[in-house]
């Protein structure tokens, strides 16, 4: 089982506003927050750590297809909380990779809407009922 996984981002003040809006809209709780050098959730498992980059890394950015994560995925139990985070995405102006649909080709029922973080990392929020 997953017990965590851990992201670097170029700017964890930045990025917190993004990974609150998303991490608690799936039932993640912040347990600590260094703005300097960490923030961690608390949730539904896995626990997830998230980084602020070292000063001399920040030119580097995140390529999907490059070899390492291509995306990270949160199941939930409804169509609708999918539809909700995808509308406060918009709203806050974040990058939508593909809207809300259904994804017969992944399996029966799978609802799914993908986007990325302020660093380019391809988040998806899913769900496998109707």
């Amino acid at each position: 089982m997953l017990h965590h996984f851990a992201i670097t981002v170029s700017d964890l003040p930045t990025s917190m506003a993004f990974y609150r809006l998303v991490l608690e809209g799936v039932g993640y709780a912040l347990s600590h927050y260094d703005e300097k050098r960490i923030a961690v959730w608390l949730g539904p498992n896995p626990e997830i750590l998230i980084y602020q980059a070292r000063t001399d890394q920040l030119d580097r950015k995140h390529v999907t297809y490059d070899p390492g994560i291509h995306h990270i995925a949160f199941q939930v139990d409804e169509r609708e909380v999918i539809d909700k985070l995808w509308k406060d995405l918009k709203l806050n102006g974040y990058h939508i990779l593909d809207d809300p649909r259904e994804y017969p080709e992944y399996a029966e029922n799978y609802y799914a809407v993908f986007f990325e973080d302020p660093d380019g990392i391809k988040l998806e929020l899913m769900c496998l009922s109707s």
